[in-house]
């Protein structure tokens, strides 16, 4: 039976975006003569590559030299053509250049272990005493900005502050309060930080110019020598941690979360340095009898370029959400940045109702609607109830799902418009990574199949807008 819904806003219907992956975030690089050059990183924590403001494609030759890329089969290979050149030196290369799906998918499935959101131990309600610790290695300067740079984008928590702590209070309408501590203990506002004993260059992949690094190749090598950095890192503060200050809320017998924070900026063509989410599985730390498992690893430069963003987001994977991007294949994007796990914004904007329900478990599942009728419906970032509803689909096993966003506030500000957003759900579909198919799925015009994009600012249905049906 064709069901007709007839729904009431019960309010006025009326930013920066950083992609999850990462887009364009800007790194500083010093060539072998001593040249110092802008470049960009783009990507995640699984695969991510280096380039110019135009997209060409950078990689590091044999000598070390940033160069320019081409296409090598499935493969990039290096040019002489060394990155900063002027453009008509470049005219022959096309921009945009990549591994193939294949070899990329090589990527994802060898590093699958990192992508299960679901082996986390942190409460998702109540009070999280989060530990954040700065780390720098041998060879690395000191942290830039003042601890209360952090203390602000980590806890401030005045009204409209941007900080993952308010964040948080919002997303979970009050249920859920992160406040983060600071290790090593500062010298007043200068930060103190944890000083490991290896260059920066080993923690980054093996290649002629870098001997010392891991083999890009070996997911246990890598995972070895970072579990290894932190758990030193979490040995060295713990005498600084008051056994009064209570790190394992929920008594699991493991700390709620830990956040580490390493001096200077993410690497290209890389997967250890690079913000992502993860478990200290494979060393043993301990912080007053508790088991140091989830923790979010940061970059000191990505922080300044997406603050509260990404905190947010790699947070929210500690909570057990999955990304809602596509991996793999990136022909569409099923939600954009409507949704914290896919396309975040600086302030970030909220997840959706659904997110929240099933990953969050702040507000209770959408009802089903069985039958015509007149509902009430509320913005998502106000009102953690009656925000969204689902009706069965003709499918076995899939529903849509119907929220009201409303650009307002300082998380749903940056929102790409406002109205009633219709999605597809398949709850037994984990996230968006390997789709299709994708737990979420918003209807937007164009959008005719799981290969063509359509529009998605401009999928909200409001007086005010010209969407009319789906």
């Amino acid at each position: 039976m064709r069901k007709q819904v007839l729904f009431v806003l019960m309010a006025m219907l009326f930013g920066l975006l950083f992609a999850a992956p990462h887009s364009y975030l800007p790194m500083q690089v010093t060539q072998p003569d001593g040249t110092e050059i802008e470049i960009y990183a783009s990507g995640d924590e699984f695969h991510n590559w280096l380039h110019d403001q135009d997209n060409y494609t950078i990689v590091r030759d044999d000598e070390g030299w940033y160069v320019y890329a081409m296409q090598d089969g499935e493969d990039v290979a290096p040019t002489s053509i060394r990155a900063g050149m002027e453009s008509a030196v470049r005219s022959a290369l096309t921009p945009g250049i990549n591994l193939s799906n294949r070899l990329v998918e090589e990527k994802y499935d060898r590093l699958s272990h990192m992508r299960d959101y679901s082996n986390g131990r942190i409460p998702h309600s109540g009070l999280i005493n989060n530990l954040v610790v700065f780390i720098k290695f041998a060879d690395s300067p000191d942290f830039n900005r003042p601890l209360s740079y952090y203390a602000d984008m980590f806890n401030d928590n005045e009204p409209n502050a941007n900080s993952m702590r308010n964040y948080f209070d919002a997303a979970s309408y009050g249920a859920l309060d992160v406040e983060s501590y600071f290790y090593p203990i500062p010298n007043g506002d200068v930060i103190v930080t944890y000083v490991d004993s290896k260059p920066r260059a080993y923690y980054q992949p093996q290649s002629t110019s870098n001997p010392d690094g891991y083999n890009p190749n070996s997911s246990w090598e890598r995972t070895y020598r970072e579990h290894t950095l932190l758990a030193n890192a979490c040995d060295f503060i713990e005498d600084q941690i008051p056994t009064t200050l209570v790190i394992d809320g929920d008594k699991d017998g493991y700390v709620d979360n830990v956040c580490f924070i390493i001096q200077g900026q993410p690497d290209g063509w890389a997967e250890l340095l690079w913000p992502h989410r993860w478990v200290l599985y494979d060393s043993y730390a301990y912080i007053h009898g508790a088991r140091v498992w989830d923790f979010n690893f940061q970059l000191e430069t990505s922080l300044d370029s997406s603050g509260a963003s990404v905190l947010s987001h790699e947070m929210f994977h500690s909570l057990g959400a999955p990304d809602l991007y596509r991996y793999n294949d990136s022909t569409i994007s099923p939600i954009g940045s409507w949704d914290l796990m896919s396309g975040n914004t600086n302030p970030p904007q909220h997840m959706s109702a659904w997110m929240k329900y099933k990953y969050g478990q702040w507000v209770f599942a959408p009802p089903i609607i069985t039958e015509s009728g007149t509902y009430s419906i509320y913005p998502v970032a106000s009102h953690g109830y009656d925000n969204a509803y689902r009706v069965e689909s003709w499918k076995s096993g899939e529903y849509f799902v119907i929220e009201y966003r409303r650009a307002h506030g300082i998380y749903d500000g940056n929102i790409p418009g406002q109205g009633l957003l219709v999605y597809r759900l398949l709850p037994n579909v984990g996230g968006n990574a390997d789709g299709p198919p994708d737990e979420l799925y918003i209807y937007r015009p164009g959008g005719v199949d799981n290969y063509t994009n359509g529009t998605l600012s401009r999928a909200a249905f409001s007086p005010g807008s010209s969407r009319r049906k789906m």
